[in-house]
């Protein structure tokens, strides 16, 4: 599955919160983790579901980054909204800065 990447636009307006489909694991172990990672001079984005053995790693995620256009978020919000999609995931590891 193909992670998906959040910035400020695409979260709702009225209530502030992230709302996303809960990714299907495919009948394998759910091994992911929900990634909090800054851009440089872009602000922060949130990452995720992410494969924790093979898409936690700065490669993986520099290209993730790429693919964003415009500017992320604040910090303090990229963390709120990673929490929120962690608690609707139920994803193994949690939220990760990177």
């Amino acid at each position: 599955m193909r992670p998906c990447v959040l910035r400020d636009r695409e979260i709702s307006g009225e209530t502030g919160r992230a709302s996303l489909p809960v990714p299907q694991t495919g009948g394998m172990s759910r091994n992911n983790v929900v990634l909090v990672a800054r851009s440089a001079r872009r602000g922060w984005f949130v990452l995720g579901p992410a494969d924790a053995d093979e898409e936690w790693n700065r490669e993986w995620i520099d290209e993730q980054l790429c693919r964003c256009a415009g500017t992320g978020m604040r910090k303090a919000k990229a963390l709120m909204v990673a929490f929120e999609l962690q608690r609707q995931w139920n994803t193994e590891y949690g939220v990760r800065e990177i």
